[in-house]
């Protein structure tokens, strides 16, 4: 089940990169305490070409700008059409909540 492609499916928006369970974030996250507790999802969509390092003054730059802009928009539509639809549906949300179980449970 993979309700944030269907999402950034439906908003057009091919350049999300989902980091999953075991994937390294690139970054320190506290993605791994909080994943172990409740289902979680974390993504990341680009604002500076990928030759900008992060936490760098171009990069911060780059957030202010339309592409910066935009990825916030973006990401604020995935947040939103997941916690409506996790919301919405009851039925998605246990279907949600088992196949976080599975994962945690290694199964």
């Amino acid at each position: 089940m993979d309700i944030a492609d269907e999402a950034m499916k439906e908003f057009g928006i091919p350049n999300a990169k989902k980091v999953g369970p075991w994937d390294p974030a690139g970054a320190s996250t506290d993605f791994g305490t909080a994943s172990s507790q409740i289902p979680a999802l974390i993504f990341g969509l680009p604002v500076a070409p990928a030759d900008v390092a992060g936490h760098s003054r171009e990069y911060a730059i780059a957030t202010k700008s339309p592409e910066g802009n935009e990825a916030l928009i973006n990401a604020s539509k995935i947040m939103a059409c997941l916690g409506y639809r996790l919301a919405a549906e009851p039925e998605l949300l246990a279907q949600v909540r088992a196949d976080w179980e599975k994962v945690v449970s290694g199964n």
